[in-house]
């Protein structure tokens, strides 16, 4: 099948579930990339993640019994192939419809992929809330005590203030097993004062990738 774009003055650029979704994560993984950490053989994933600013004020450790939701994201088969196709949705380019999804389908993760990223999850001892097996794949929403997150992504919590609210907070980005950073974009949620859709650029651009350090 031909992946071509081209113009099709008749139709509105409207974003259904599925696509805002795509948006999301793709925008999410161009604001910081990830880059590799050389620890037991994990990935940093930096994705979602903001060293404390001014506003944050850390009250002390977070407490290990609280729980915590997250999103994960899945990687998209041909990367590059899908930051094509919605730069030309951007400028308006469309495919007929029929072609577009089936466009969109072959960009799904695979279900061997997530699967091994719902094991993974589970060996942690964290719960699924939310999952798409049988749908796009593109997404997977957990959730766990603190320690367990702690023990899972190899990071710090803390109980923070932000506009005189108080949240668990990750100090530090996630970093996952390399066998398991390759299916995972972004791991939203380790700081829940912040908005998802901050992280959304209007235009996909890809960023330039991190060093490794």
């Amino acid at each position: 099948m031909s992946t071509e774009l081209y113009h099709h003055p008749k139709r509105s650029v409207v974003y259904n579930a599925e696509r805002l979704c795509a948006i999301l994560c793709l925008g999410l993984a161009l604001v910081l990339p990830t880059a590799a950490w050389s620890q037991e053989n994990r990935i940093q994933i930096r994705s979602g993640f903001e060293p404390f600013s001014d506003k944050v004020q850390v009250r002390g450790a977070a407490s290990p019994s609280d729980e915590l939701t997250l999103d994960i994201f899945v990687k998209v088969r041909d990367y590059d192939g899908y930051v094509k196709y919605f730069k030309q949705m951007e400028l308006g380019n469309r495919l007929p419809e029929k072609e577009e999804q089936k466009l969109l389908q072959s960009f799904e993760p695979s279900l061997e992929d997530y699967d091994t990223l719902i094991g993974w999850i589970r060996e942690q001892g964290l719960s699924i809330v939310f999952m798409d097996r049988e749908g796009n794949r593109k997404i997977v929403r957990a959730k766990g005590r603190i320690d367990d997150l702690e023990s899972a992504f190899k990071v710090k919590f803390a109980e923070v203030q932000v506009d005189g609210k108080h949240y668990n907070a990750a100090q530090s980005p996630p970093t996952l097993p390399s066998s398991i950073a390759r299916i995972v974009m972004v791991v939203n949620g380790f700081q829940p004062y912040r908005q998802l859709i901050q992280n959304v650029r209007n235009v996909v651009v890809k960023a330039a990738p991190l060093k490794a350090k």
